[in-house]
């Protein structure tokens, strides 16, 4: 038999379509079905969903915060009901807001940090209306090492409650205070627009 031969070529054939196949059947085995992968910015990975009002909230959007233009203080992750949009964030719903450090900082700092933003985008009696429950939550604070998250989850009828590497540390009562203590990062007047701006374009 020649390697011209009818039967060479069909042989032939026959050997590159199995091959062919099996290479699809590996292709399909290694890509898919897709697996659920965490989101990643600055190579820094948030959930798909976090746990709020007895509820999966997916991820809407992330965020990099940086200081001085050059250095980055920390990324974050908004979530928020599949069916809501940027502009119900600060509503009475279900929302949480998780920021992972690249930077030690101390516990103290937190909230001062609030005090004066909150000082600066609200009157200063609603800020006095909110000192009982300010105090509250910032005593709460820890020091943070690099590598660190904090995670704030709001669920209505229950309050705010603050998270420490996933550790739950305290909560607060108050759509009231969610909607302003949300809006230090996400209201009208925030520690940073370029941030606030990033985590709401997620949807």
């Amino acid at each position: 038999m020649t390697p011209s031969s009818p039967i060479r070529r069909r042989l032939l054939s026959r050997r590159t379509s199995v091959r062919a196949r099996l290479v699809l059947l590996s292709v399909a085995l290694v890509l898919g079905p897709a697996p659920l992968r965490a989101a990643e910015i600055e190579d820094i990975a948030f959930p798909e969903s976090v746990s709020a009002a007895d509820q999966k909230i997916p991820l809407f959007g992330l965020g990099l915060l940086r200081y001085r233009v050059l250095f980055r203080g920390y990324v974050g992750g908004l979530y928020l009901p599949a069916d809501a949009t940027a502009d119900q964030t600060l509503s009475d719903i279900p929302k949480a807001l998780e920021l992972y450090y690249f930077w030690d900082i101390e516990g103290r700092f937190f909230g001062e940090a609030a005090d004066e933003l909150l000082a600066r985008s609200l009157p200063a009696e609603r800020v006095s209306a909110l000192r009982e429950r300010l105090d509250r939550l910032h005593a709460l604070y820890r020091d943070v090492k690099a590598g660190d998250r904090y995670r704030l989850t709001y669920e209505p009828g229950r309050g705010t409650t603050l998270a420490y590497n996933g550790q739950p540390l305290g909560t607060i009562p108050g759509a009231d205070f969610a909607r302003d203590y949300f809006g230090i990062w996400l209201g009208d007047e925030p520690l940073s627009d370029a941030f606030r701006d990033q985590l709401l374009s997620g949807r």
